[in-house]
């Protein structure tokens, strides 16, 4: 969390991890024993047969280990949710196939998680590359869809109609495809005509989502492998809304800072220089507007002030107020 911070990312959403560690790292920076960003997390990803991370045989069920939690019934997934909220999440993450060929939640499941973590005041994403699942989501109240990528015109126009974001993640995808392009697909040990499959889709997307209306949030998967470490990866899907979506890079800059304040549940707080707002700014030695990619890595920071107060980018355990560093 602290290459995160200071790579310029001062809130940041942690859709999915295990034992709840992320809400100890989140209170942890809450309470000054630690610099970091804002994180909001949730916690285990609720899955069933067949969705993604359920990896292990069926006699096995989900270990611990895992950042799925099999809950096979309507009733297994309310009782998840209330244990999860119990322990402090910020939101709820359901999560489909992992590919999205095949629909996994019934429409049914997700209704009931989402109803019962809204009465808990807690937010639902859903891992949804389908189209069945898309649209089930969007027509159950689930507060933002992850992927999308083989949703149809139909099940978009639904999303659309239900006002619901889309974080379309595609940072992943394309550095899967540019590393495999590099040393191999063997070497990646993924399938790289798969990824680039599921890219080329999420690129159409961006496209057809802003013709409708749809607000797409800016995520990137960083930690899920090692060719995506953190804080050096979070403004890249900048430059791929930019390079192949159709954004400008102001408009691009917009979707990552004041719409993505909804991903990390702060909207009106962040994302805006304006009174009343969380005082949190970077300040770069090239222009991002010139050059999208300047945003990446941390490698054009001059400086990063979060809640008004300068972060030291070559200590890892200090921030000085602007009083402190004016004298």
């Amino acid at each position: 969390m602290q290459r995160v911070l200071r790579a310029g990312v001062t809130s940041i959403s942690v859709p999915g991890g295990t034992w709840f560690t992320d809400v100890g790292v989140r209170d942890a920076i809450k309470l000054g024993l630690m610099v970091g960003p804002r994180m909001y997390v949730a916690g285990r990803m609720i899955v069933t047969y067949g969705c993604i991370e359920d990896d292990e045989p069926s006699w096995e069920g989900t270990p611990d280990h895992s950042i799925g939690k099999l809950c096979n019934t309507a009733a297994e997934m309310v009782t998840e949710v209330r244990r999860q909220g119990k322990h402090g999440v910020n939101f709820i993450k359901m999560a489909d196939s992992r590919s999205g060929e095949s629909q996994m939640l019934a429409k049914e499941e997700i209704a009931v998680v989402a109803a019962e973590a809204h009465r808990r005041n807690l937010r639902v994403g859903i891992h949804s590359r389908g189209t069945g699942s898309t649209r089930a989501a969007a027509e159950t109240g689930v507060d933002w869809i992850i992927h999308a990528d083989l949703a149809t015109d139909r099940d978009l126009e639904a999303v659309a109609r239900a006002g619901i974001p889309i974080i379309p993640t595609s940072t992943f995808l394309a550095m899967a495809v540019e590393l495999g392009e590099r040393v191999g697909a063997e070497h990646v040990q993924l399938d790289i005509n798969r990824m680039k499959r599921h890219f080329d889709l999420l690129c159409e997307l961006m496209h057809k989502a802003r013709k409708l209306g749809i607000k797409l949030l800016v995520g990137t998967d960083t930690g899920n492998n090692s060719f995506m470490p953190h804080g050096e990866l979070h403004a890249k899907e900048l430059e791929i809304f930019v390079k192949y979506g159709g954004y400008t890079p102001l408009d691009a800059i917009v979707a990552a800072t004041r719409d993505n304040a909804y991903a990390v549940g702060l909207e009106g707080q962040v994302g805006e220089l304006a009174a009343d707002r969380l005082a949190d700014i970077i300040v770069l030695n090239k222009d991002p507007i010139a050059d999208i990619t300047v945003l990446q890595g941390g490698k054009h920071l001059s400086w990063v002030i979060k809640d008004g107060k300068i972060v030291d980018l070559n200590s890892h355990d200090e921030m000085l107020t602007f009083a402190e560093a004016a004298e």
